[in-house]
């Protein structure tokens, strides 16, 4: 899954790790990918991030980012969403 991805560009850190503008392969369009260190991670925190990915995934509405692929990689969750272009209303 990790080869359906490009990380082109890092868009901003967090406690927990960073979100990168990358481009799907698949689809050959921009979108963000969220990059978790889960090595780093508390049982409860590991917790919160599956859920996020498990809520994200159930999620449609045009008013959410949509949910577009969630997969581990070289001990960080990746969860794969896409691209909301515009920012600020």
């Amino acid at each position: 899954m990790a080869d359906n991805f490009e990380l082109l560009a890092i868009l901003g850190t967090g406690t927990f790790g960073d979100a990168w503008v990358a481009r799907s392969k698949k689809h050959d369009k921009k979108c963000v990918v969220k990059v978790i260190n889960i090595l780093r991670l508390s049982e409860r925190e590991l917790d919160q991030a599956l859920t996020e990915v498990s809520v994200l995934g159930r999620m449609n509405h045009v008013n959410i980012v949509q949910y577009l692929d969630a997969y581990v990689h070289n001990g960080t969750l990746n969860i794969a969403m896409e691209y909301a272009d515009g920012g600020r209303y």
